[in-house]
């Protein structure tokens, strides 16, 4: 009899490969990718390339480009939206207009359905109101 299960032993396998993959596919290029940008850095500065002014305006432009890109990509987004409300303009009037001529046709006959409902209730409080407007003027003559 076996003291750990194999459902235990293909969790842990699975675990090691999970692992292993993670750390090639993260790690290592992350490291790689540091390693390589510090040791230009360390070549850029021995060999002494540029004066402290070329490299702000490389730092500048590495800051526009992106600036630049989204920007563009806003107003594109910006035109799309104001094409498609142009179309949406000159589709939707028949549409709205049916809608509004239902809309207005259910609304009535609510409220007419509505009137026939109230109108037992309305009848017999006015019917109440006479009587008592009635009883008043009698018990005023004596």
């Amino acid at each position: 009899m076996d003291a750990v299960p194999s459902e235990s032993r293909d969790r842990e396998t699975l675990s090691r490969v999970t692992r292993r993959h993670v750390w090639l596919q993260i790690y290592l290029p992350l490291v790689l990718g540091v390693i390589i940008l510090i040791g230009l850095g360390i070549w850029v500065v021995l060999a002494g390339f540029g004066t402290a002014s070329v490299w702000a305006d490389v730092g500048l432009v590495m800051i526009i480009i992106p600036t630049f890109v989204i920007g563009i990509l806003i107003f594109a987004a910006l035109i799309g939206i104001t094409y498609g409300l142009f179309r949406l303009i000159g589709i939707l009037p028949d549409p709205i207009d049916k809608v509004y001529i239902t809309v207005k046709r259910v609304g009535e006959v609510t409220s007419q359905g509505l009137d026939l409902a109230v109108k037992p209730v309305i009848t017999v409080q006015k019917t109440g109101a006479a009587l008592k407007a009635v009883w008043k003027i009698i018990i005023s003559l004596f």
